[in-house]
């Protein structure tokens, strides 16, 4: 509790200093796993107070009336009025956000920002508790994720995707060492989040089979294109089945030719990085060598693939290219076992590096990106 009480002082001097002092104390407390969770929610929501400051935009404009237009409806009216029958737990923890925090929007954004952040942090701990590569790669994950300025500009854009998403990377690491029972909550509450999990998770389905081979690693492509055509095909009766009609709507979905323009360029480069990391990191280690780890590599190309694949298709184009942003961090857990580097002096010095790289991209991009934020001085500097 005293040290919760501390970062909570230090938050309110200056949120950026929290999160800095929170990712040392990460790294001195790396066997602490409670202590790691108490400074994981610390550091998310002080990126969560960081979305307060946003202009009201684009879609947040969305998600914004969805709040409000809560104390209109009864909960089962909003569910099928405001939500329109698809995507019910977002919708509900929006409606009950709304009465828990008492109209406040930006207790809504805080919380929901810091909730998202908290399962990618906790990823990223599940995958080096199980891998033991190592404190300067875990710390090095830890820096890409909360310091990549692409992964913090959708977390109030695309907010449904981005939960679902965080989800997703749960899912997906815990299915890898821990099995089915243990993940499969993660995809169904994706699913309730953003309907674009459901096809996310059917079209990963052949890869995570625990046996899976590098045979079978080729061949869940063709089972991939046979879903895609499938699905294509009875879409007319998949269409008007609650839940899944929406993802499959999505799916059949066919939109300009030049698609791939309207994706992020960066996302090109994130997608090599990611796959030369995963590939290299695991296939090339014969400490973690293993079905279980070559999953992640066959997971990240399926997904890489699966863009490229329906170029024709803008909606799920863009909205798939995102979910490479969550799989970037997790890929940097490799990078020094990619490239050999065991001498802890080294890994201290380029993890140093990394750091103030991306604190001076994080920052660039806040004051030069897409989105406009007011007083954002106050999350740098002080709230006094």
């Amino acid at each position: 509790m005293g040290l919760f009480f501390l970062l909570s002082l230090i938050l309110f001097i200056s949120p950026f200093l929290c999160i800095v002092i929170s990712t040392y104390l990460l790294k001195e407390n790396y066997n602490n796993s409670f202590y790691s969770k108490i400074l994981f929610f610390v550091i998310s929501l002080c990126f969560g107070y960081l979305n307060t400051l946003k202009t009201i935009e684009s879609d947040l404009v969305n998600y914004l009336h969805y709040f409000n237009v809560s104390q209109k409806y009864n909960l089962l009216d909003y569910l099928y009025v405001i939500g329109e029958g698809k995507e019910y737990l977002y919708f509900l923890f929006t409606y009950i956000s709304y009465y828990l925090f008492q109209g406040n929007f930006n207790l809504f954004l805080i919380f929901f920002t810091g909730i998202s952040y908290f399962l990618v942090l906790y990823s990223i701990r599940i995958l080096d508790q199980n891998l033991k590569l190592g404190i300067q790669s875990y710390f090095l994950a830890i820096i890409i994720f909360i310091l990549f300025p692409n992964i913090f500009s959708i977390s109030s854009h695309l907010m449904r995707q981005f939960l679902a998403s965080s989800f997703i990377i749960v899912f997906i690491v815990k299915n890898t060492f821990e099995g089915n029972v243990k993940s499969l909550p993660y995809f169904i509450i994706a699913i309730l989040v953003h309907s674009s999990s459901f096809l996310f998770g059917i079209l990963l389905a052949p890869v995570l089979n625990k046996k899976i081979s590098f045979t079978k690693g080729l061949l869940f492509f063709v089972s991939a294109l046979a879903i895609f055509y499938l699905v294509t095909l009875y879409s007319s009766f998949l269409s008007n089945i609650p839940v899944i009609n929406d993802p499959v709507n999505r799916f059949i979905k066919i939109g300009t030719k030049d698609a791939l323009s309207k994706v992020e360029p960066l996302i090109y480069v994130v997608s090599i990085i990611i796959l030369i990391l995963f590939y290299f990191g695991i296939f090339k280690n014969k400490a973690i060598r293993s079905l279980k780890t070559k999953r992640l590599f066959y997971i990240a190309l399926f997904l890489v693939t699966f863009i490229v694949v329906n170029y024709n298709n803008i909606d799920i184009t863009v909205r798939f290219s995102f979910y490479t942003y969550f799989f970037f961090p997790l890929s940097f857990y490799f990078f020094y076992s990619t490239f050999k580097i065991k001498d802890i002096k080294i890994m201290s010095f380029l993890n140093f590096v990394f750091l103030i790289i991306f604190v001076f991209w994080f920052r660039y991009k806040i004051n030069n990106g897409a989105w406009t934020y007011e007083n954002v001085e106050l999350f740098f500097y002080t709230l006094l």
